[in-house]
């Protein structure tokens, strides 16, 4: 399963969200979290893992 770059399909989505990954999990419909769990918990770890250790929004929680 590769991540694709969003189609027009994707509509407004895409265009507000440029770095929106789209993924195709083959045997399901709209809840691959019940059907195919495996791959979803695959992907998300995927993804979880390019996050950066740091995240990026200075200020957000602090008291200064």
């Amino acid at each position: 399963m590769a991540s694709s770059p969003p189609t027009a399909a994707d509509g407004p989505v895409a265009r507000r969200l440029p770095a929106l990954r789209g993924v195709c999990v083959p045997g399901t419909g709209h809840d691959p979290h019940p059907e195919r769990p495996e791959v979803l918990h695959r992907l998300l770890a995927g993804f979880l893992a390019e996050l950066p250790a740091e995240p990026s929004c200075v200020g957000v929680g602090s008291s200064s």
